[in-house]
């Protein structure tokens, strides 16, 4: 009586570990791709981050400059017209 039972675990024992066997070889296959994959999408955002950053820091350098110069013109009219 034992046997079929004994037979029932050791398939499912042999199951299992060709499922594990099988499921570590897929994962070992598939993960360098997956890594460099994964860099590829992380080196494309740190570029796209890079150019958005220079981007925004060249605007807001004009828009400085900007400013400056309008103050420094406001500054001389005054200047001017105190000494004039």
């Amino acid at each position: 009586m034992n046997e079929p039972t004994d037979q029932r675990n050791s398939g499912f024992g042999l199951g299992l570990l060709m499922g594990v066997c099988v499921g570590a070889g897929v994962v070992l296959w598939l993960a360098p791709r997956m890594t460099a994959e994964i860099r590829g999408r992380a080196a494309e955002s740190l570029d796209g981050l890079a150019e958005t950053a220079s981007t925004a820091y060249r605007q807001t350098a004009a828009r400085v400059g900007e400013t400056v110069d309008g103050i420094n013109r406001k500054a001389r009219d005054i200047r001017n017209a105190a000494a004039g």
